[in-house]
């Protein structure tokens, strides 16, 4: 795993998680796991899930939805801790941060991605399905994602577990271990 470029990618991890109807529970081990692996990274990229200005299809049924958790600008706000990490930042108006362009360019030129950040069931599993659909290599870190429910984390882990060519399920020490020290990790 030594010798490509390792981009660590940290989806949502934004306030609204924090204490409104979409309170990811876990959202604060997720974080704590992140905060370890960042210093490890040179290059971290951040997506934000944000209200499309000018939805299409069954987008403009979610805004009329969800569209008023975006009234409150600090809903979008990256967590505080995770703020100081967050230079590179990627607004996304779908599930996949890949519907954000320039993030799938960024993300397809590193040599292999690291996924982190909430909702596992929603973003997180819709970001890694398109990343393996674009032949990136991927790196699932478990510990470092949170979902709403942990049989929706669990579930999201069955798949992943279920492509093992395509995808590596880690820990954020297993990710510490093998990838910054060298010690293989099976």
């Amino acid at each position: 795993m030594v010798g490509m470029e390792n981009l660590l990618v940290v989806i949502d991890m934004q306030k609204v998680f924090m204490g409104s109807e979409w309170q990811v529970p876990e959202i604060r081990k997720a974080e704590k796991h992140i905060l370890e692996l960042l210093p490890h990274f040179e290059d971290a990229v951040f997506t934000q899930h944000v209200t499309a200005k000018q939805p299409r299809g069954t987008w403009k049924r979610y805004n009329e939805v969800w569209g008023y958790l975006d009234e409150d600008p600090a809903n979008i706000e990256i967590l505080d801790r995770l703020k100081p990490y967050a230079r590179e930042v990627y607004w996304k108006t779908t599930y996949s941060a890949f519907g954000n362009p320039d993030f799938a360019a960024r993300a397809e030129a590193a040599g292999r991605i690291f996924i982190t950040g909430v909702q596992t069931e929603f973003c997180v599993l819709a970001t890694l399905l398109d990343a393996v659909d674009r032949g990136i290599e991927t790196v699932y870190v478990a510990d470092a994602c949170a979902g709403e429910k942990p049989m929706l984390e669990q579930a999201v882990e069955e798949i992943v577990r279920r492509m093992p060519s395509q995808v590596d399920f880690r820990t954020a020490g297993q990710v510490i271990e093998e990838v910054f020290h060298g010690k293989a990790v099976h």
